[in-house]
C-alpha cells in the first residue's frame, strides 16, 4: 500500500521511526508486514501494512509475533525499512 509522501522537506530528511508486531515475513521477497502504532511523523494512524526491507538480512531474525521498532526513510512513492529491531 502507498502511503503519500511527507510534504516537508524537514521531515523527508528525519528518521521515521515506528514500532508495531510483525504479522508475516517474506525473507526472499525481502519485504515485511507490519501492524503498526501510529506515525506522527508521517501522519499515519495505526494500520497493517507490507514494506520493503533496504537489506535482507534485516528479515533473518524476526518471527511472526515478534514486537519491533522500525526506522523508515522514503523511496518514490513508498517507504522502506533501513533498520528493524
Amino acid at each position: 500500500m502507498a502511503m503519500p509522501m511527507p510534504t516537508s522537506k524537514a521531515t523527508a530528511q528525519k528518521d521515521i521511526v515506528g514500532k508495531g508486531t510483525v504479522v508475516s515475513e517474506n525473507k526472499s521477497g525481502g519485504n515485511v508486514t507490519l501492524q503498526h502504532e501510529a506515525i506522527p511523523a508521517i501522519g499515519w494512524g495505526p494500520m497493517t501494512m507490507e514494506f520493503k526491507v533496504k537489506d535482507k538480512m534485516l528479515l533473518e531474525k524476526l518471527k511472526i509475533g515478534d514486537k519491533v521498532q522500525f526506522t523508515l526513510v522514503p523511496q518514490g512513492q513508498d517507504y522502506v525499512i533501513t533498520s528493524i529491531k
